[in-house]
């Protein structure tokens, strides 16, 4: 009768399917999902940099043509 009480039930083993192993997995994917959008995020923000620090050179290119332009009238 003790031992009816005393055996796990089926898939609880944690040499094989345990529970510890598929919260391992799941923690490990969360990981590798956070990895992955903050890699996003940091790269929006270079992209952003990279248009606005394209703006600024391009907006004083288009400040020294029109001044140029003005001398040469």
């Amino acid at each position: 009768m003790l031992e009816e009480f005393t055996e796990q039930p089926p898939g609880l083993d944690t040499n094989t399917l345990g529970e510890q192993p598929f919260l391992s997995f799941s923690y490990f994917n969360l990981h590798m999902l956070t990895l992955k959008y903050t890699y996003c995020l940091i790269a929006s923000f270079k992209a952003l940099h990279g248009i606005a620090e394209a703006e600024k050179v391009a907006s004083t290119r288009i400040i020294f043509i029109l001044r140029s332009t003005e001398r040469a009238f």
